[in-house]
C-alpha cells in the first residue's frame, strides 16, 4: 500500500485526491516515547585524507559521547542528558 502525502501549497491538479500533511497529523496522536538501547547506526559520510568520502558507521551513544567534550562541557554539563528535557 502506498500512501501520497502533499507537503505545502495545494496545486490545482484533476488527480486524486491527496491528504495534506496538517490534516494527517491532526487526525492522530502521538506515539507514545519509548526508551532507545543507544545501539541504533547511522551512517556518516567523512571527507577523508584522499579527499573522497568515506562512509562510517556510528552508534548513536558513540556519536553522543563524541560530543560531550566540545558541546555540553562549554555548557557546564559533564555527561550527556539521560532524557530530551
Amino acid at each position: 500500500m502506498r500512501l501520497l502525502v502533499r507537503v505545502g501549497p495545494a496545486v490545482d491538479n484533476p488527480g486524486p485526491v491527496v491528504p495534506e500533511l496538517e490534516d494527517l497529523l491532526a487526525a492522530t496522536e502521538p506515539r507514545p516515547g519509548e526508551p532507545r538501547a543507544g545501539s541504533d547506526q547511522l551512517m556518516m559520510y567523512t571527507g577523508g585524507t584522499t579527499g573522497r568520502p568515506k562512509g562510517v558507521i556510528w552508534r548513536q551513544t558513540d556519536l553522543l559521547h563524541a560530543l560531550v567534550v566540545p558541546i555540553f562541557r562549554p555548557l557546564g554539563v559533564s555527561a550527556l542528558p539521560s532524557t530530551l528535557d
